[in-house]
C-alpha cells in the first residue's frame, strides 16, 4: 500500500514471531514512522483512540462463535462516526460459512467480495445504523 494512503497501521498479533516479522518488514520498507506492532491477545486487546478501519485478517474463525459478535462489537466502539470493520476469512468449512452469516445478520455489511475461487471473503461492515448513532452521541471510550 502506498505510504501515503494512511496515517498509521496499528498491528496486534498473539504470535511474537508474526510481530517479528512484521517488524523487519516494516523496518525493510522504512515505514517505521507509521507502522507499529504489539503482541497481544485480540480477545483482551484495548485499543488506544478511535480508528477509520479496524481489520480483522484472518483471525475471526479462530473465535467461538458465540464471541464473534461480542468481539467486533467491543471494536466497533473504537470505530470514528464513518469507520469501518473489515473481516478477511476462509470460508472454506461449515463454521467459517456460519460464521460470516452471523456476521452479515449482525451488522450492517458496506460491501461484500468472493476470492480465491470463492475461498475466501472479505466484508466490510459496520455497526448496525442504531448502535452507529449511539456511538456518535458520545457513547465512545
Amino acid at each position: 500500500m502506498n505510504t501515503a494512503a494512511y496515517d498509521a497501521y496499528i498491528g496486534v498479533d498473539i504470535s511474537d514471531v508474526a510481530i517479528e516479522k512484521a517488524i523487519r518488514r516494516t523496518t525493510e520498507n522504512h515505514r517505521t514512522d507509521k507502522n507499529h506492532y504489539f503482541q497481544g491477545d485480540i480477545l483482551s486487546c484495548v485499543p488506544k483512540g478511535l480508528y477509520d478501519v479496524i481489520l480483522f485478517g484472518d483471525s475471526i474463525y479462530y473465535f467461538r462463535s458465540q464471541r464473534v459478535a461480542e468481539t467486533l462489537t467491543r471494536y466497533s466502539k473504537y470505530l470514528k462516526q464513518d469507520g469501518v470493520l473489515i473481516v478477511r476469512s476462509w470460508v472454506t468449512h461449515h463454521r467459517s460459512r456460519a460464521i460470516v452469516r452471523n456476521i452479515e445478520r449482525d451488522f450492517d455489511v458496506v460491501e461484500k467480495h468472493l476470492y480465491h475461487e470463492s475461498q475466501i471473503v472479505v466484508i466490510v461492515l459496520q455497526p448496525p445504523a442504531g448502535r452507529r448513532a449511539a456511538l456518535v452521541e458520545g457513547a465512545h471510550p
